[in-house]
């Protein structure tokens, strides 16, 4: 929290909360994003990752995130659990990525994943990650289309280590319409 008020003060109009990074245990995100936005009224992006909840899990965990107040999504996959604190942890994966992007842009349409009618609308925005400096940047291209067309509204990268790749990524996708989130580092 002290680190997003600085962001704040620096500003930042938001902060994301990851989600068990390098699969390692965490406080809940959705319960961090909840507090830091209560606490410094900046906008959280939270990670929501394919690794740890199955499709049941997942539109429970986002729709408590819309009953918080909890309206911008990124949609991973999530870290092999592998490389983290519990390597003998099994990974959920329901759904990929794409599906994930789904179930947020059906809960957005008032529906659950079965087509059921949830009683509202959510209201994420839906964002995706992305690769900036891809060794295959035509098969980067195709999985961010394929994620634009289940319903993403936005993309974020890792850090990149300079701005030549994200000049080359922006004139790749300047047609597309969407709104790329660089990290740079």
């Amino acid at each position: 929290v002290d680190a997003a008020r600085a962001l704040k003060q620096a500003g930042a109009s938001a902060v994301d909360i990851a989600d068990n990074p390098m699969a390692r245990v965490r406080v809940s995100s959705m319960a961090l994003a909840h507090f830091v936005q209560q606490e410094t009224g900046l906008s959280t992006i939270l990670h929501m990752t394919c690794r740890d909840r199955n499709l049941l899990a997942l539109q429970s965990e986002l729709l408590g995130a819309a009953l918080l107040g909890v309206d911008g999504i990124l949609a991973l996959s999530g870290d092999p659990t592998a490389i983290g604190d519990f390597p003998a942890a099994t990974s959920v994966n329901d759904v990929n990525v794409v599906g994930l992007v789904k179930i947020i842009a059906s809960l957005n349409r008032g529906y659950d994943f079965s087509d059921r009618a949830i009683g509202a609308r959510a209201n994420f925005a839906i964002g995706v990650g992305v690769n900036l400096a891809a060794r295959d940047m035509d098969k980067e291209l195709d999985k961010l289309k394929e994620r634009l067309d289940a319903g993403a509204t936005f993309a974020m990268s890792q850090p990149v280590f300079s701005l030549e790749p994200v000049e080359r990524f922006f004139e790749r996708t300047s047609a597309l319409g969407v709104k790329i989130l660089p990290g740079l580092l």
